[in-house]
């Protein structure tokens, strides 16, 4: 879930804040936690304390820790078992396909 959320703000850090530098977009990013999750990632990187991680490194962690797991596999079987529901548009439908196919990662299959 975590990486829903920074997609939809990464050109926040990226762009709108180039100019800061990586500890204040780490103040940032962490500000912008619930207290349960940033509780769950302070705990996670002692000894170490949060400002001295890299911003890029931080959202790597947080993905790790907050992200939906799921095996390659399964995300495959999960896209061949599409259906289109009744109560989707076909625009709803080509989005959930095209979402479906990206975690297909039909690159990497050989």
């Amino acid at each position: 879930v975590f990486d829903r959320w920074y997609r939809k703000y990464e050109d926040l850090f990226l762009k709108d804040g180039a100019k800061l530098d990586d500890a204040a977009k780490v103040r940032l990013l962490l500000r912008s936690l619930n207290v349960a999750v940033h509780d769950k990632y302070v705990n996670f990187v002692l000894p170490k304390h949060p400002r001295d991680i890299e911003f890029e490194e931080t959202v790597k962690k947080l993905t790790e820790l907050f992200s939906v797991q799921a095996s390659l596999f399964s995300k495959r079987y999960q896209c061949f078992q599409l259906s289109k529901s009744e109560s989707d548009d076909f625009v709803t439908y080509a989005g959930i396909v095209n979402k479906h196919c990206e975690d297909f990662e039909l690159k990497k299959l050989t």
